[in-house]
């Protein structure tokens, strides 16, 4: 039921679902036409945020106008050309996610926090 993130469903107000660890500057996917950013999210125990890579509308997790989650090795594929990015995915746990945003779009962090 949740091919992308939305940012009109709301996560609970309590407590935030994803805490920010890196904000990549805009880049072009060297695979895909879209200049996009990427923001890196630690996945929090109780919040699983590969749910929203899966669906038979976006089988593989590919940027769109929303903001996508996709775990750290789906992310490998893409921009196993961009060393800047790729060396930082190296780093992270696979407890980590990864979200896209495209620039002419009005997502913002605070709308997916």
């Amino acid at each position: 039921p949740f091919p992308y993130y939305n940012s009109k469903i709301r996560q609970q107000p309590s407590d935030n679902a994803f805490n920010v660890i890196k904000n990549f500057d805009i880049f072009e996917l060297p695979k895909h036409t879209i200049k996009a950013q990427i923001v890196m999210f630690k996945e929090q125990p109780h919040v699983s945020v590969s749910k929203f890579m899966h669906s038979p509308y976006n089988p593989n997790g590919l940027p769109t106008g929303k903001g996508i989650f996709m775990p750290v090795q789906a992310w490998h594929a893409l921009c196993d050309s961009v060393d800047s990015i790729n060396k930082e995915l190296n780093g992270l746990s696979k407890s980590t996610s990864v979200a896209c945003m495209k620039l002419n779009n009005e997502l913002s962090i605070t709308n997916i926090i």
